[in-house]
């Protein structure tokens, strides 16, 4: 508890402070997303981009409003009709005319510039962290520590840069890894006018997520306002997941009211591997023992693909196209847990996407057919009844042989599959600065899926109140109740298992730069229950370099079944969702140090974990 103590002085010894914008954009994601759901750091990187480079708020398009994560499709098109309507934005907090809530815009302030000038200032960015836990497992060929390094250059018209990984367990410079790291991506993008080049590890996004999507989306969140999750976009790959991402050549160029996205790739991937077939793809990224070694790079994947997308008035039509092919056949394990699976040759996976807007209504969806003709699609509507209420619908239908590694939509299971469902979301505006956000999804699983060896089915509800106090002080509670159930024939059910989860979170920005978080949390899973509780402070003292958070967590979680997640602070680049269980306390603090104008240092240190991290940014 000395160390507690120690950070709960620094932080009552001056309160004054910014919030890291980052952070804050995070917290509000999380607030209508489930912790361990969202990819924190692709998130923090699309962010970070935004932030060297603002937005003009009274130029850019829809495409552009939308790269920022917390800004959905809908959102866009209010900014650009109010600032038709209105003229230029000469402040953001403008948008309060048309709904925008006081936190939003707190958040959204500094993505936004209004003045028309362009800043094409070049940044470097080098970031090196080092970090081990305090306990190695006996069978790891390597130590406990983890090694990070990542290079990014940055221009108006190019950007190069790489990324190197070494996780905890990890052989490094050993007879088991020679050459290092391991984990290597780099990059180089042109970018000029309406074309765009890409040499080495790239992601892209189309549609609603049936061919094309590797990086970040707002899927799980229960908000009317981000169902649609149409994207058509082409970025440079930044993170450490050693799968979801292409490896090769990519160009897009934009046309009058076309645009073309031709891309190769060719990349090794790990693959289970028996008498010359394929059994399974370990996605982990892992190689710490010899039997995770065994399986790294086993496997080559080739692929070609495209986009064609077309924009007239409110409509965007695009078509995608994927081929694939493995080094050898595919033929998953027959058992109860995978579907069976057999890849002999090329695979072409092609889709038709849409979206438009027709006054106060949204179509969308996307169409995705395979080799052997098996359909899946995801198409849906959104309705702004008037200033008050806002009502989204979304019918889904995967295939059990629609198969696609690249494909990420919304969905109950854990890919794009074997899966039947409609949702409704409900926006519902009370009063000023409060809003109550309803879901009820009912889906099927018309074959066996993992842990499940019959067909199920199950039904998922959500609320989410969120009540804005003024600028500084927000609460929000959550609550979300699961149903699965297992078919055995037309008249015999068995209920599988039924969880309750409650979540109430209260924030309060204390000062500029100072901030309070407490939350409560309750998971019952079948007979299992669980609780968790912590306090987060967040703390940047007056006139000083220093930046300080701090977190104490209590819980009593009866098993890992009803395990509760929760998001934590983390250094940058970085992030940490930890699983919860069984019974006590946890403490973590991390302080920043701002060196010089270029140069920063992070250190956290928690229960069972250092990590120390250097950064240039100039």
């Amino acid at each position: 508890m000395k160390t507690a103590c120690i950070f709960i002085v620094f932080f009552c010894h001056c309160i004054h402070a910014q919030i890291d914008p980052i952070q804050e954009t995070i917290n509000y994601v999380l607030q209508g997303n489930k912790d361990e759901e969202v990819n924190i750091e692709e998130l923090t990187e699309q962010c970070r981009l935004i932030l060297k480079n603002p937005l003009n708020i009274n130029s850019s398009g829809e495409k552009e409003l939308t790269q920022i994560p917390i800004l959905s499709g809908e959102q866009a098109k209010q900014i650009i009709e109010y600032r038709t309507q209105n003229g230029a934005i000469v402040s953001i907090y403008e948008l309060k005319h048309i709904g925008f809530s006081p936190t939003l815009l707190e958040v959204l302030n500094p993505y936004f510039k209004t003045d028309i000038k362009k800043e094409h200032e070049a940044n470097i960015i080098y970031v090196l962290r080092a970090q081990s836990k305090f306990k190695n497992e006996e069978n790891y060929l390597g130590d406990p520590s983890k090694i990070f390094s990542r290079f990014k250059y940055t221009s108006s018209h190019h950007q190069l840069g790489f990324t190197l990984e070494k996780d905890q367990g990890e052989s490094f410079l050993g007879k088991h890894q020679t050459y290092g790291f391991d984990f290597y991506s780099a990059y180089f993008q042109y970018q000029r006018k309406s074309s765009t080049i890409i040499v080495g590890d790239f992601t892209i996004n189309t549609g609603q997520g049936l061919v094309h999507s590797n990086s970040f989306r707002s899927i799980y969140s229960n908000s009317p306002l981000y169902s649609n999750l149409y994207q058509n976009q082409l970025k440079t790959y930044t993170s450490t997941n050693e799968n979801s991402f292409f490896r090769g050549l990519a160009f897009r160029k934009e046309f009058n009211k076309f645009s073309i996205q031709p891309f190769f790739s060719y990349k090794k991937i790990d693959a289970t591997i028996v008498s010359d077939t394929i059994k399974s793809f370990p996605n982990t990224g892992y190689h710490r023992t010899i039997n995770e070694l065994e399986k790294k790079d086993r496997c080559i994947e080739l692929s070609f693909g495209n986009s064609i997308t077309y924009q007239w008035k409110n409509m965007n039509i695009g078509i995608n196209e994927l081929l694939l092919k493995y080094s050898m056949p595919f033929l998953s394990d027959s058992n109860y847990y995978k579907s069976n699976t057999i890849l002999l040759g090329w695979q072409n996976i092609h889709s038709l996407d849409y979206s438009w807007h027709i006054k106060n209504i949204n179509l969308f969806g996307e169409i995705a057919m395979n080799n052997d003709y098996s359909i899946s699609s995801l198409n849906g509507i959104i309705i702004s009844l008037n200033k008050t209420i806002t009502f989204s619908s979304r019918a889904r239908q995967f295939s059990k042989h629609f198969f696609n590694p690249y494909a990420h939509t919304y969905s109950q299971g854990s890919s794009s599959k074997n899966e039947e469902g409609v949702d409704f979301s409900i926006l519902l505006h009370l009063r000023k600065n409060e809003q109550l956000i309803l879901n009820y999804d009912i889906y099927h699983y018309p074959e066996i899926k993992y842990g499940v060896k019959r067909p199920s089915y199950g039904k998922e509800f959500s609320l989410l109140y969120q009540r804005e106090f003024n600028q500084k002080m927000n609460f929000y509670v959550r609550y979300h109740f699961t149903k699965n159930a297992q078919l055995f024939d037309k008249n015999e059910v068995k209920t599988q298992y039924e969880s309750h989860q409650i979540r109430a979170h209260f924030h309060w920005k204390i000062a500029h730069q100072s901030s309070i978080a407490i939350r409560t949390e309750m998971h019952q899973f079948a007979e299992k229950k669980g609780w968790l509780t912590y306090l987060n402070i967040s703390h940047q003292i007056k006139n000083s370099p220093f930046h300080l958070l701090f977190r104490y967590t209590i819980f009593n979680i009866s098993d890992y079944d009803a395990r509760i997640y929760a998001y934590e602070n983390d250094v940058m680049y970085a992030s940490a969702t930890p699983a919860f269980s069984s019974q006590g306390n946890q403490v973590y603090g991390m302080l920043k140090y701002r060196i010089n104008a270029h140069w920063s240092a992070w250190l956290k240190y928690s229960t069972n974990e250092l990590k120390i991290q250097v950064v240039w940014d100039k």
